[in-house]
C-alpha cells in the first residue's frame, strides 16, 4: 500500500492518479508501480493516435477500479505517456481499490 499511496494525491473531493501509459501491447492491464517514474504502469492495446490510447486508458481504469462509465477524467498528459487521471474517489478509497486491482 505504501507504493500505491505515492501514486495518489488529493484534489478536493477527488483523487489524482499518476500514470505511465504503454501503448500497442497484446495484453492490456495494470502492470504495477514504476518506482523510478513514480507512476502506475498501465498497458493498452490501442495505438497512441487520435486519442484512442487515452480513451482505452480511462475505460481500463474505470473497469479495474469499479468506477462508473465516464467518471475517470484525464487532466494532464493528453499527448504524453506520463498522465494524471482524476478519480471520483477519496484518496483512501482509491488506494484500497488500486491495491485490490493490482493483486
Amino acid at each position: 500500500m505504501a507504493a500505491v499511496a505515492q501514486l495518489l494525491r488529493e484534489a478536493g473531493d477527488a483523487t489524482l492518479l499518476t500514470v505511465h501509459l504503454v501503448t500497442g501491447v497484446r495484453k492490456p492491464g495494470l502492470r504495477g508501480y514504476d518506482e523510478w517514474r513514480g507512476a502506475l504502469l498501465v498497458a493498452v492495446s490501442e495505438p497512441a493516435s487520435r486519442g484512442r490510447a487515452n480513451t482505452a486508458l480511462l475505460a481500463l481504469l474505470e473497469r479495474e477500479l469499479r468506477l462508473g462509465s465516464g467518471s475517470a477524467e484525464l487532466v494532464r498528459g493528453r499527448h504524453s505517456r506520463s498522465k494524471q487521471v482524476r478519480l471520483p474517489l477519496t484518496r483512501d478509497e482509491a488506494g484500497n481499490r488500486l491495491t485490490e486491482a493490482l493483486h
